[in-house]
């Protein structure tokens, strides 16, 4: 759902920018490009970060095990407060 909005916006910038006439076929790779680009450093950011939150929950370091354990807690104390 995301990356089709995301298209789509990027689809109504490129057709904005081309002042009602239709885009080059160059101007349309360089917005299909811009949208690849945007695309992919999101999905690395979510794989990284989904690779962070597995690490913790494999509890491989002390660190790890302390966070999974006491990180839960502390958000639900903190969240109640509100």
């Amino acid at each position: 759902m995301e990356s089709a909005a995301a298209l789509t916006n990027s689809l109504h910038k490129l057709l904005q920018s081309s002042s009602g006439t239709k885009p080059s076929l160059e101007a349309l790779r360089k917005g299909l490009r811009e949208y690849q680009n945007a695309r992919l450093k999101r999905a690395h950011a979510i794989g990284d970060f989904s690779g962070k939150i597995t690490r913790l929950m494999e509890g491989v370091t002390l660190k790890d095990r302390l966070l999974d354990r006491w990180l839960p807690a502390i958000v639900d104390d903190i969240s109640s407060c509100e």
